[in-house]
């Protein structure tokens, strides 16, 4: 189990696409604002809706989400 100082801050810099199956879960571009990785940008999925400028909790910044493709409608 993480304590508190193995969580990571993030900011939610730009929201690039919704994704799922639903539509559930928001591909984004997040700034890490705390840890040994701070200032750096990563892609990450994440469950639910957010909004640029959004605070986000991150257990890890060792992996990055590989880029989606989008498909036209």
């Amino acid at each position: 189990m993480n304590n508190q100082t193995d969580i990571i801050i993030g900011e939610v810099y730009e929201v690039i696409c919704r994704c799922g199956k639903a539509g559930e879960c928001t591909y984004a571009k997040v700034k890490i604002l705390t840890g040994p990785d701070a200032g750096r940008f990563l892609r990450r999925v994440i469950r639910g809706l957010v909004f640029p400028g959004d605070l986000i909790e991150l257990v890890d910044t060792k992996h990055e989400h590989p880029l989606i493709k989008q498909e036209k409608r």
